[in-house]
């Protein structure tokens, strides 16, 4: 999912020096009020396409503790940077 590899990607590392700059997800959250169509991390997400920023991705259970939501993800699409 992009937004866990997002995540992944901002961790810091064991045996990592000091005052090395992490990886940031770029732009901002947005205010949950914002209320925009389409995916909430679609902005911030570098394989978003047009139709992410249209529909809102269905949360789909993949076991008992975790769900995702990425309507590329679900159209079973292999995610390349756009």
């Amino acid at each position: 999912h992009p937004y866990t590899r997002g995540l992944f990607g901002a961790r810091p590392r064991i045996g990592q020096a000091r005052g090395v700059r992490l990886a940031t997800i770029p732009g901002r959250v947005p205010p949950a009020h914002a209320g925009d169509a389409g995916c909430a991390f679609a902005p911030r997400c570098e394989f978003a396409t047009d139709r992410c920023t249209a529909a809102i991705p269905e949360l789909i259970a993949l076991d008992a503790t975790h769900a995702q939501a990425c309507l590329r993800v679900q159209a079973g699409e292999t995610l390349a940077r756009t």
